[in-house]
Parts: C-alpha cells; sequence; structure tokens
C-alpha cells in the first residue's frame, strides 16, 4: 500500500514536469541599441596642484577624465578635499 501510494506521487510529479514546457518571458523590453559607439581613451591625467588641506579630517581625491556622451568628448573633473568616512 505504502509502495503503491510512492510510486503514484512520484509518476504525478514527472508529469507535472512535463507540464511547464513553454519558457516565453511575456513584457516589454527595451529595443537594442542600433548603433554602438566607441568611446576613445582619455587624455592623460594634468596636473594639478594640491592645495592646503583645510583640516586632518579631510583626503585628497585626485581629479579625473569623464566621458561626456551627449558632447562626444572626455572632460576634465578637478580634484577636491572630501571628508573621510
Amino acid at each position: 500500500m505504502i509502495r503503491q501510494a510512492i510510486g503514484m506521487s512520484l509518476l504525478s510529479m514527472l508529469l507535472m514536469t512535463g507540464c511547464a514546457t513553454d519558457f516565453t518571458v511575456h513584457g516589454s523590453f527595451p529595443a537594442p541599441l542600433s548603433t554602438a559607439e566607441a568611446i576613445p581613451s582619455p587624455p592623460p591625467p594634468r596636473y594639478e596642484v594640491i592645495p592646503v588641506s583645510p583640516s586632518p579630517a579631510y583626503i585628497w581625491v585626485g581629479g579625473h577624465w569623464h566621458w561626456r556622451a551627449e558632447r562626444h568628448q572626455h572632460v576634465w573633473v578637478p580634484g577636491a578635499w572630501r571628508p573621510r568616512g
């Protein structure tokens, strides 16, 4: 009797796994980009004169180049003193 119940349970689980065959994802997705833009390498880093720290609680974060896609060019973001933490 127990063997028959176990057998029926296994058979029903096996049959139910065959029911999940449609794995189509429905919904809206963004359109793929039609053109890929190659971003050129940034220019070499600029030399910055580091000013005196406003307080020992600050650390210097150096400047860097940032790509501005709307302008199609790199722009320099100057360094600044930032609070620690």
